[in-house]
């Protein structure tokens, strides 16, 4: 019997030491709303500037930023956490999903109003929905860490 508690243990501290782990830090939180803020914007500056490459310089960046991030996230916790988020941690479906619609409504709206010359309303929904988000990100990470907590998440290294 002892043994089947002292395993309960050993995987609740391991499953702790994992969620710890999993915690997003302040610079990756800042850089993905920065990212966020940067593709969302990129129709207006685009529409500002005479310049018609003003929106890949603007886009690609941000893409990349939001890539290499994830890269030296993945370096930093030291542990390879399932790209498959939505499935692998259920408890993330609700705030990974409203992420993806606040996303195209930001891209939607952004596009509209740049069409329609109204652009500082569509820098405040740029700003609004890259704060949505980047709370939202923030939200599926804490999602994550209480799956892995209570055994429901999983790790692929």
């Amino acid at each position: 019997m002892s043994g089947e508690t002292d395993s309960a243990i050993l995987a609740e501290r391991a499953r702790e030491q994992l969620a710890r782990r999993a915690h997003l830090p302040w610079w990756y939180i800042t850089v993905l709303g920065v990212a966020l803020f940067g593709m969302l914007s990129a129709p207006l500056l685009s529409h500002l500037t005479a310049w018609a490459d003003a929106y890949a310089v603007v886009m690609w960046p941000s893409v990349l930023v939001l890539v290499f991030g994830d890269l030296l996230l993945r370096r930093v916790q030291g542990v390879a956490f399932s790209r498959k988020t939505l499935r692998a941690y259920p408890s993330t479906r609700r705030a990974g999903l409203t992420f993806l619609a606040v996303g195209v409504a930001g891209v939607v709206a952004v596009n509209l109003l740049a069409r329609a010359d109204l652009i500082g309303p569509g820098f405040a929904v740029a700003v609004a929905a890259a704060t949505a988000g980047t709370g939202l990100l923030w939200g599926m990470n804490a999602a994550m860490r209480r799956d892995i907590r209570d055994g429901r998440g999983v790790a692929t290294s």
